[in-house]
């Protein structure tokens, strides 16, 4: 068994098997979307060791990844899931590989197990759908309020 967590955020808890992805997982890249690979003096590029990372990710990816059909199972692949969000979706972030391998793992009618967190073949009926009057905007002061009509 693996002990993992941090004590300074909470209770450590132990796992069975290391996930797929279990080197950097901590570390957190933030970069400006709007500058993403485009060199810029003032472009937001940073990278940091989250101590939330360190504590929720093996345990989550962990059991997710050898999920057995429990709830608890389930919540761990929703924390993964919600690993891979706080990372802004990066494809090179620890948690963001862990769910790609887990999805590529599971066949259709397991995948119901992972939170969708992408679109592939319905993209563009997504992305066109203005059914949903929302705006949203990563810079506050172009987008003062975010409001539902």
């Amino acid at each position: 068994y693996i002990l993992t967590g941090e004590v300074s955020v909470g209770e450590q808890s132990c796992i069975e098997h290391l996930p797929s992805v279990s080197g950097s997982y901590s570390k957190i890249r933030f970069q400006d979307p709007a500058l993403a690979g485009r060199k810029s003096l003032d472009a937001l590029d940073l990278t940091i060791d989250s101590v939330i990372f360190s504590h929720y990710y093996l345990k989550a990816a962990s059991e997710c990844e050898y999920y057995e059909g429990t709830s608890q199972g389930l919540q761990s692949c929703q924390a993964l899931s919600n690993l891979c969000v706080m990372s802004m979706y990066d494809e090179e972030a620890a948690a963001c590989k862990e769910v790609d391998i887990i999805s590529q793992k599971r066949d259709r009618t397991s995948s119901s197990t992972l939170p969708w967190l992408y679109y592939e073949d319905e993209a563009d009926s997504v992305n066109d759908d203005r059914s949903i009057g929302m705006k949203i905007s990563l810079y506050p002061q172009r987008n003062r309020t975010n409001s539902l009509s």
